[in-house]
């Protein structure tokens, strides 16, 4: 038994869990422990054969709620959960000459709303190549890229460097060098595919 700990049986023939689901012929003891706070929530099984057991749906967030009912769950981002294999050094670009032709619309206007909007959402968007690319550089090269392409490493910090020059500069010369240093990675890039796909290329 845990220190402190109470036991709450709850009715077992319409027992409402805690997501607010309803388990027939089930008898649910919440165990509460008060340091830490802490939730554990056992199943106790009357008369039902186990061939007709049933779980209550519960979410993965609700269960971490009861287990920790004072800190809520974190959202965890990822490029990929399945490891897709789709890569592309398009994303890049297209984040880039946004970068560019924003900066180009800044110094073409006198209105200092608009401008103060292209300094955030250029900065965003170099953001953004900067992530692209390092996911590039990380998940799709691989050690024999390397032998074959000696200088892909300091081609991509190169690349990543002129992206954090763009985000500081509303200068379009700087969107023009990040534009540059993409398409010589992207040369390398579809060179180890064997090259365009059709669909790109007619």
């Amino acid at each position: 038994m845990l220190p402190f700990a109470t036991e709450h049986p709850v009715h077992a023939g319409g027992a409402r869990t805690l997501d607010g689901h309803y388990a027939r012929k089930r008898a649910n003891v919440v165990t509460r422990e008060i340091d830490p706070p802490r939730e554990i929530i056992e199943d106790v099984i009357t008369d039902v054969p186990p061939n007709q057991r049933e779980e209550p749906p519960m979410r993965i967030a609700t269960i971490l709620r009861a287990l920790d009912p004072l800190r809520a769950p974190a959202t965890a981002d990822a490029h990929c959960d399945l490891m897709c294999g789709v890569y592309n050094p398009a994303q890049a670009r297209i984040e880039a000459e946004s970068v560019h032709m924003i900066a180009e619309k800044y110094h073409g206007s006198d209105d200092e709303t608009f401008r103060h909007r292209c300094v955030i959402i250029k900065e965003e968007r170099a953001e953004l190549v900067k992530h692209h690319l390092s996911v590039l550089w990380t998940d799709y090269f691989k050690p024999n890229h390397l032998e074959e392409y000696p200088d892909l490493h300091e081609k991509f910090w190169h690349a990543i460097k002129a992206a954090g020059d763009a985000k500081k500069t509303m200068d379009p010369k700087a969107g023009e060098d990040l534009l540059a240093k993409i398409d010589e990675i992207a040369d390398i890039f579809w060179a180890t595919k064997g090259g365009k796909p059709d669909w790109m290329t007619s």
